[in-house]
């Protein structure tokens, strides 16, 4: 199971985990554990939040990857219930500009809509 951090810009945190459940205030979705912090940070910040985060739970944790309808929709319910309207995603074109990976596996994206539904 994998964490994720999401925060407001939410950031939406991986980290992988060797327990069934997930912490209080995270949401379980396939094999992570999604979590939505209301604070303000950027990009940056957040990203490192998240693995501090990850760390406390003995896990590594990164902003979230969105490779796929199933995911995003996850993602937009929890966005939905905290009020959200926008999240930081793991994705980043620094290497090669206008080409996406994603922070957490290195993967060049595939899929592009993240946004709520």
């Amino acid at each position: 199971m994998s964490f994720v951090c999401m925060k407001l810009c939410v950031l939406a945190f991986v980290a992988t985990v060797v327990f069934c459940a997930c912490p209080n205030s995270w949401s379980h979705y396939g094999d992570k554990c999604f979590f939505l912090s209301r604070d303000n940070e950027t990009f940056a910040d957040s990203l490192k939040l998240c693995e501090v985060i990850g760390r406390q739970y003995g896990r590594s944790a990164s902003l979230a990857t969105v490779d796929d309808a199933k995911t995003q929709q996850f993602l937009a319910n929890l966005m939905i219930k905290i009020n959200s309207i926008g999240m930081y995603i793991g994705l980043n074109d620094l290497v090669t500009e206008g080409e996406f990976h994603w922070i957490a596996n290195g993967k060049q994206a595939t899929y592009f809509n993240w946004g709520p539904t």
